[in-house]
């Protein structure tokens, strides 16, 4: 099976994807061109000595790819003893729809936390790499409903998401939350707490209860409120007593070795 890797670059009308087969996969490198309104069978692939028509399974398999050779992926865990929820489901899965020529557009975009891959669903399957801002792979605590990113040079908005999946948002959410308010309630006894970038990181207020944001909806963005724990951590640090470490006991002096006794010479009988 042929594993291939392809980045997107924007072309007039169309997308051109450069595609290589990984190491030792058969074929050379070329040109995959698909159509800017949907990834159909209309689809073709120059795959060195042939050229084929890709629909369905078969495009599957010809974009099977994750990661470029060589390259590891980051691990979905959280840096530091943060709490998070062990279970991570094994797939998250966002909606995302738009109109496009008056023709309304959905795509599904699916995220293998196992792997740290996605693939996105237009009218077939199209594994694909996603990349942040900062040019790295995302991760979990990237995606998040009304997060935007770039899908084969495409910026969609995440409008929806599973059910699994936004409960494993929101409870990440709120345990983080938790600890947030923690550290803050623990820095006030010290010095002020400092102001937290709130716009970037909640999508909801909650003026009822005590806690002043709620986890609702998936819709907190993990990834800034995971920093601002960290960022909160660090100054609990700069404040929080170490304790003196405790002497090392002397040690007990030898016991001076006995002397020997004096043995004494028996007198032989006089003749």
């Amino acid at each position: 099976m042929s594993l291939l890797e392809a980045t997107s670059q924007k072309g007039s009308g169309r997308r051109k994807l450069n595609y290589s087969p990984a190491p030792g996969s058969p074929g050379h490198a070329g040109t995959l061109l698909c159509r800017t309104s949907s990834f159909t069978a209309s689809t073709h692939i120059n795959h060195g000595f042939r050229t084929m028509r890709t629909s369905g399974v078969e495009s599957e398999w010809l974009m099977n790819a994750t990661h470029a050779p060589g390259q590891k992926p980051r691990p979905c865990s959280a840096d530091g003893p943060l709490p998070v929820k062990k279970n991570v489901p094994q797939v998250l899965k966002f909606f995302t729809w738009w109109t496009e020529a008056g023709e309304r557009k959905h795509m599904t975009v699916d995220y293998f936390t196992d792997t740290q891959s996605f693939r996105v669903k237009v009218d077939i399957p199209l594994p694909v790499k996603v990349y942040g801002r900062d040019g790295d792979l995302l991760e979990p605590w990237d995606l998040h409903v009304g997060a935007r990113i770039d899908v084969l040079g495409k910026t969609v908005t995440l409008k929806q998401a599973s059910q699994e999946t936004i409960e494993w948002l929101d409870h990440t959410a709120r345990v983080l939350i938790r600890k947030k308010l923690i550290l803050e309630d623990e820095i006030s006894k010290f010095t002020h707490v400092p102001l937290t970038q709130t716009i970037h990181t909640y999508q909801h207020r909650d003026k009822q209860s005590h806690i002043p944001h709620k986890a609702e909806g998936g819709k907190i963005n993990l990834r800034g409120l995971r920093n601002e724990v960290l960022h909160l951590k660090s100054i609990f640090e700069q404040y929080r007593p170490t304790p003196e470490p405790e002497p090392e006991p002397e040690p007990e002096p030898e016991p001076e070795p006995e002397p020997e006794p004096i043995k004494k010479e028996k007198k032989g009988k006089k003749k």
